[in-house]
Protein backbone atom coordinates (compact mmCIF):
# COMPACT_ATOMS: atom_id res chain seq x y z
CA UNK A 1 0.00 0.00 0.00
CA UNK A 2 2.63 2.13 1.00
CA UNK A 3 4.74 1.49 -2.38
CA UNK A 4 1.43 2.52 -4.41
CA UNK A 5 1.08 5.29 -2.22
CA UNK A 6 4.32 6.48 -2.95
CA UNK A 7 4.71 5.79 -6.97
CA UNK A 8 0.86 7.38 -7.58
CA UNK A 9 2.90 10.93 -5.67
CA UNK A 10 5.98 10.61 -7.98
CA UNK A 11 3.81 10.37 -11.01
CA UNK A 12 1.05 13.19 -10.03
CA UNK A 13 4.65 15.54 -9.07
CA UNK A 14 6.29 14.21 -12.38
CA UNK A 15 3.15 15.23 -13.98
CA UNK A 16 2.84 18.60 -12.48
CA UNK A 17 6.10 19.40 -12.99
CA UNK A 18 6.02 19.17 -17.14
CA UNK A 19 2.67 20.70 -17.16
CA UNK A 20 4.89 23.56 -15.71
CA UNK A 21 7.48 23.33 -18.08
CA UNK A 22 5.22 22.97 -21.03
CA UNK A 23 3.39 26.03 -19.76
CA UNK A 24 6.71 28.02 -18.89
CA UNK A 25 7.57 27.30 -22.70
CA UNK A 26 4.17 28.20 -24.43
CA UNK A 27 4.89 31.68 -22.68
CA UNK A 28 8.19 31.92 -23.72
CA UNK A 29 7.75 31.40 -27.00
CA UNK A 30 4.68 34.03 -27.69
CA UNK A 31 7.13 36.88 -25.75
CA UNK A 32 9.24 36.13 -28.37
CA UNK A 33 6.50 36.09 -30.91
CA UNK A 34 5.84 39.52 -29.70
CA UNK A 35 8.84 40.91 -29.84
CA UNK A 36 9.34 43.20 -32.73
CA UNK A 37 12.58 45.16 -34.40
CA UNK A 38 11.86 48.34 -36.15
CA UNK A 39 14.43 50.59 -38.18
CA UNK A 40 13.84 53.50 -40.00
CA UNK A 41 14.42 56.89 -40.93
CA UNK A 42 14.27 60.70 -38.56
CA UNK A 43 14.02 63.81 -39.40
CA UNK A 44 12.86 67.32 -37.80
CA UNK A 45 14.30 71.15 -36.59
CA UNK A 46 15.74 72.27 -33.24
CA UNK A 47 15.81 75.74 -30.98
CA UNK A 48 19.22 76.10 -29.29
CA UNK A 49 19.34 77.33 -25.58
CA UNK A 50 22.74 78.14 -24.74
CA UNK A 51 23.57 78.09 -21.16
CA UNK A 52 26.97 80.67 -20.65
CA UNK A 53 28.06 80.20 -17.09
CA UNK A 54 30.53 83.57 -17.87
CA UNK A 55 31.60 86.14 -19.89
CA UNK A 56 35.39 86.46 -21.11
CA UNK A 57 37.08 89.27 -23.04
CA UNK A 58 40.32 90.08 -25.01
CA UNK A 59 40.67 93.10 -22.36
CA UNK A 60 40.08 94.27 -18.87
CA UNK A 61 38.15 96.72 -18.02
CA UNK A 62 40.47 100.49 -15.86
CA UNK A 63 36.49 101.39 -15.16
CA UNK A 64 33.52 99.47 -14.17
CA UNK A 65 31.36 99.51 -17.26
CA UNK A 66 27.92 101.08 -17.22
CA UNK A 67 24.92 98.65 -17.39
CA UNK A 68 24.42 97.17 -20.65
CA UNK A 69 27.91 97.91 -22.25
CA UNK A 70 29.84 95.05 -22.84
CA UNK A 71 27.69 92.47 -21.68
CA UNK A 72 26.78 89.47 -23.90
CA UNK A 73 23.08 89.27 -24.40
CA UNK A 74 21.90 85.47 -25.67
CA UNK A 75 19.25 84.84 -27.46
CA UNK A 76 17.26 81.97 -26.35
CA UNK A 77 15.21 79.27 -28.46
CA UNK A 78 15.12 81.71 -31.53
CA UNK A 79 17.73 80.12 -34.16
CA UNK A 80 16.30 77.10 -35.67
CA UNK A 81 18.75 73.79 -36.79
CA UNK A 82 17.80 70.96 -38.20
CA UNK A 83 18.50 66.98 -37.79
CA UNK A 84 18.12 63.99 -40.01
CA UNK A 85 19.18 60.21 -39.28
CA UNK A 86 18.06 56.78 -38.74
CA UNK A 87 16.45 55.18 -35.84
CA UNK A 88 16.88 51.01 -34.96
CA UNK A 89 14.37 49.96 -32.09
CA UNK A 90 13.66 47.02 -30.58
CA UNK A 91 10.35 46.13 -28.46
CA UNK A 92 10.80 44.20 -25.50
CA UNK A 93 8.11 44.04 -23.85
CA UNK A 94 4.58 45.44 -24.48
CA UNK A 95 4.64 49.15 -25.05
CA UNK A 96 8.18 49.07 -23.70
CA UNK A 97 10.93 49.62 -26.23
CA UNK A 98 14.81 50.42 -26.61
CA UNK A 99 16.01 52.68 -29.14
CA UNK A 100 19.19 53.79 -31.18
CA UNK A 101 19.08 57.01 -33.18
CA UNK A 102 22.18 58.35 -34.75
CA UNK A 103 21.67 61.91 -36.19
CA UNK A 104 23.04 64.52 -37.90
CA UNK A 105 22.73 67.56 -36.11
CA UNK A 106 23.18 71.34 -36.79
CA UNK A 107 22.79 74.04 -33.91
CA UNK A 108 22.69 77.70 -34.07
CA UNK A 109 22.38 80.11 -31.48
CA UNK A 110 23.15 84.15 -31.38
CA UNK A 111 24.28 86.65 -29.29
CA UNK A 112 24.67 89.94 -29.33
CA UNK A 113 27.29 92.71 -27.54
CA UNK A 114 28.17 96.32 -27.44
CA UNK A 115 30.75 98.48 -26.47
CA UNK A 116 30.60 102.59 -25.72
CA UNK A 117 33.90 104.77 -25.71
CA UNK A 118 32.61 108.10 -24.61
CA UNK A 119 35.02 111.05 -24.60
CA UNK A 120 36.61 112.28 -20.96
CA UNK A 121 36.22 115.77 -21.54
CA UNK A 122 32.74 115.49 -23.10
CA UNK A 123 30.45 112.41 -21.97
CA UNK A 124 27.89 113.18 -24.91
CA UNK A 125 30.63 112.37 -27.78
CA UNK A 126 30.82 108.84 -27.93
CA UNK A 127 31.27 106.30 -30.44
CA UNK A 128 29.46 102.43 -30.72
CA UNK A 129 30.37 99.62 -31.27
CA UNK A 130 27.13 96.82 -32.11
CA UNK A 131 28.09 92.92 -32.83
CA UNK A 132 25.44 90.43 -33.38
CA UNK A 133 27.39 86.84 -33.55
CA UNK A 134 25.60 83.93 -35.23
CA UNK A 135 27.25 80.26 -34.39
CA UNK A 136 26.85 76.72 -35.72
CA UNK A 137 27.58 73.45 -34.85
CA UNK A 138 27.73 70.44 -36.63
CA UNK A 139 27.56 67.20 -34.61
CA UNK A 140 27.16 63.44 -34.60
CA UNK A 141 24.60 62.36 -32.05
CA UNK A 142 24.23 58.94 -31.36
CA UNK A 143 21.54 58.56 -28.31
CA UNK A 144 20.38 55.87 -26.24
CA UNK A 145 16.60 56.00 -25.13
CA UNK A 146 13.89 54.01 -23.99
CA UNK A 147 10.49 54.86 -25.19
CA UNK A 148 7.31 53.58 -23.23
CA UNK A 149 3.86 53.74 -24.99
CA UNK A 150 1.07 54.82 -22.31
CA UNK A 151 -1.99 53.19 -24.45
CA UNK A 152 -2.01 50.50 -27.22
CA UNK A 153 -3.75 50.84 -30.27
CA UNK A 154 -3.11 52.19 -33.49
CA UNK A 155 -2.43 55.50 -32.09
CA UNK A 156 0.06 55.12 -29.45
CA UNK A 157 1.00 58.24 -27.34
CA UNK A 158 4.53 57.77 -25.40
CA UNK A 159 7.26 59.31 -23.36
CA UNK A 160 10.71 58.78 -23.68
CA UNK A 161 14.17 59.20 -22.28
CA UNK A 162 17.84 58.49 -22.23
CA UNK A 163 20.92 59.89 -23.12
CA UNK A 164 23.12 60.88 -25.92
CA UNK A 165 27.19 61.39 -27.36
CA UNK A 166 28.20 63.85 -29.67
CA UNK A 167 31.61 64.39 -31.91
CA UNK A 168 32.03 67.44 -33.45
CA UNK A 169 32.36 67.78 -37.14
CA UNK A 170 32.64 71.77 -37.34
CA UNK A 171 32.03 74.94 -36.27
CA UNK A 172 31.63 78.01 -37.98
CA UNK A 173 30.96 82.23 -37.30
CA UNK A 174 29.26 85.24 -38.61
CA UNK A 175 29.67 88.31 -36.98
CA UNK A 176 27.44 91.72 -38.08
CA UNK A 177 29.37 95.14 -36.98
CA UNK A 178 27.71 98.21 -36.54
CA UNK A 179 29.44 101.32 -35.98
CA UNK A 180 27.64 104.55 -34.61
CA UNK A 181 28.82 108.16 -33.98
CA UNK A 182 27.61 110.17 -31.66
CA UNK A 183 30.66 112.75 -31.40
CA UNK A 184 29.11 115.09 -34.03
CA UNK A 185 26.05 115.10 -31.80
CA UNK A 186 23.80 113.03 -34.16
CA UNK A 187 23.56 109.41 -33.49
CA UNK A 188 24.18 107.76 -37.26
CA UNK A 189 25.69 104.25 -38.28
CA UNK A 190 27.93 105.38 -40.54
CA UNK A 191 29.69 101.71 -41.17
CA UNK A 192 28.57 97.80 -41.23
CA UNK A 193 31.09 95.19 -41.56
CA UNK A 194 30.76 91.39 -42.15
CA UNK A 195 33.19 88.74 -40.61
CA UNK A 196 32.47 85.04 -40.83
CA UNK A 197 34.51 81.80 -40.65
CA UNK A 198 36.02 78.95 -39.39
CA UNK A 199 36.15 78.22 -35.38
CA UNK A 200 35.86 74.02 -34.84
CA UNK A 201 39.13 74.66 -32.58
CA UNK A 202 36.79 76.82 -30.20
CA UNK A 203 35.20 73.99 -29.06
CA UNK A 204 35.47 70.33 -27.62
CA UNK A 205 35.36 67.59 -29.44
CA UNK A 206 33.07 65.88 -27.38
CA UNK A 207 29.73 66.25 -25.60
CA UNK A 208 27.17 63.89 -23.72
CA UNK A 209 24.13 64.79 -22.45
CA UNK A 210 20.49 64.03 -21.50
CA UNK A 211 17.61 64.17 -23.40
CA UNK A 212 13.42 63.74 -22.49
CA UNK A 213 10.52 63.64 -24.54
CA UNK A 214 6.70 62.89 -25.40
CA UNK A 215 5.55 62.17 -28.65
CA UNK A 216 2.56 59.86 -30.47
CA UNK A 217 3.10 57.35 -33.13
CA UNK A 218 0.23 56.15 -35.86
CA UNK A 219 0.10 52.48 -37.78
CA UNK A 220 -0.58 53.40 -41.34
CA UNK A 221 -0.09 49.29 -42.62
CA UNK A 222 2.91 48.09 -41.51
CA UNK A 223 4.11 51.95 -41.44
CA UNK A 224 4.57 53.37 -38.14
CA UNK A 225 4.72 56.70 -38.37
CA UNK A 226 5.77 59.19 -35.57
CA UNK A 227 5.84 62.74 -34.37
CA UNK A 228 8.25 63.55 -31.25
CA UNK A 229 9.31 66.88 -29.03
CA UNK A 230 12.29 66.45 -26.94
CA UNK A 231 14.26 68.92 -24.48
CA UNK A 232 18.02 67.34 -24.78
CA UNK A 233 20.58 68.75 -21.99
CA UNK A 234 24.13 69.15 -22.61
CA UNK A 235 26.10 68.03 -19.23
CA UNK A 236 29.44 68.85 -20.86
CA UNK A 237 30.79 73.10 -21.28
CA UNK A 238 31.23 73.00 -25.14
CA UNK A 239 34.13 75.52 -25.07
CA UNK A 240 37.63 74.73 -25.64
CA UNK A 241 39.54 77.58 -22.95
CA UNK A 242 42.62 76.03 -24.45
CA UNK A 243 41.80 78.04 -27.42
CA UNK A 244 39.63 81.21 -26.05
CA UNK A 245 42.53 83.69 -26.18
CA UNK A 246 44.48 82.27 -29.16
CA UNK A 247 44.99 84.85 -32.24
CA UNK A 248 42.33 84.81 -34.75
CA UNK A 249 40.30 87.28 -36.95
CA UNK A 250 37.08 87.39 -34.31
CA UNK A 251 39.63 87.71 -31.17
CA UNK A 252 41.65 90.84 -32.58
CA UNK A 253 38.93 92.06 -34.83
CA UNK A 254 35.56 92.02 -32.83
CA UNK A 255 36.70 91.71 -29.17
CA UNK A 256 35.16 88.26 -28.36
CA UNK A 257 36.21 85.74 -26.81
CA UNK A 258 34.29 82.22 -26.12
CA UNK A 259 32.24 81.98 -23.04
CA UNK A 260 31.79 78.90 -21.31
CA UNK A 261 28.84 77.53 -21.87
CA UNK A 262 26.28 74.20 -21.85
CA UNK A 263 24.21 73.52 -24.77
CA UNK A 264 20.55 72.57 -24.54
CA UNK A 265 17.36 72.02 -27.29
CA UNK A 266 14.34 72.20 -27.69
CA UNK A 267 13.91 69.31 -30.71
CA UNK A 268 11.36 68.64 -33.09
CA UNK A 269 11.02 65.38 -34.98
CA UNK A 270 9.33 62.96 -37.65
CA UNK A 271 9.91 59.71 -37.97
CA UNK A 272 9.18 56.86 -40.22
CA UNK A 273 9.82 52.97 -38.90
CA UNK A 274 8.95 49.48 -40.59
CA UNK A 275 8.80 46.05 -38.73
CA UNK A 276 11.69 43.68 -39.48
CA UNK A 277 9.38 40.99 -38.84
CA UNK A 278 6.97 40.00 -41.11
CA UNK A 279 4.10 41.50 -39.61
CA UNK A 280 1.36 38.65 -41.33
CA UNK A 281 3.36 35.97 -40.51
CA UNK A 282 0.77 33.52 -38.27
CA UNK A 283 3.89 32.96 -35.77
CA UNK A 284 3.83 36.90 -34.73
CA UNK A 285 1.63 38.07 -32.29
CA UNK A 286 1.77 41.91 -32.42
CA UNK A 287 2.22 44.15 -29.68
Amino acid sequence: MKIQLTVLTILLFVNFSHAQYKGKKRVASSSSNSSQWWVGIKAGTNLSDPNASGNFWIFSFTDTPSPGNAEKTYNQLSDPGYQFGFLVGFEFLRGLSANLEPVYSTYRYSYSVSYDYSSEEDPTKSVALAFNHTNQLQYIELPLTFKYELMQGKTKPFVKGGAYITTLLNATKKVEEEITDNATGGNTIYEKNEYAGEITNFYQKSNWGLQLGIGVTQNLGNARFGLEVNYKSGMKNISNSNSRFRDNQFLSGVFDAQDDIKLKAVEISLSVVMPLKFITSKDYVPL
